[in-house]
């Protein structure tokens, strides 16, 4: 009985978690890096609510392509080339060969 509780203890030991919250409310940045605390593992994985989303403009802007605004995830190495892709390149981050889009909403 003891054996089996030390097995079980030393395979469970190694997992980590954790549950993160954020809350962005009316912001007019194009991006919104989500970086620490919310990093994970290669193995890892990763849940995403979004409740109540209401997407705002101002008055005479271009009508919002839902299929062109998402949530995608990249890698710290990859962030410099991101940047420079983005500055050069001028297209949708979301269809950048650095990214893994999770989905839009479209």
């Amino acid at each position: 009985m003891l054996l089996a509780a030390l097995v079980c203890g030393a395979l469970l030991g190694g997992a980590d978690s954790r549950i993160t919250e954020a809350k962005v409310s009316k912001d007019d940045r194009p991006i919104i890096l989500v970086a620490e605390p919310f990093g994970f593992g290669p193995d890892g994985r990763i849940d995403i609510e979004i409740a109540n989303e209401t997407f705002y403009t101002t008055p005479g802007a271009p009508k919002l392509d839902a299929s062109k605004m998402g949530i995608f995830i990249t890698t710290a190495e990859a962030e410099p080339q991101l940047e420079i892709d983005l500055d050069t390149q001028g297209t949708c981050i979301l269809d950048n060969k650095h990214v893994s889009t999770l989905f839009t909403f479209q």
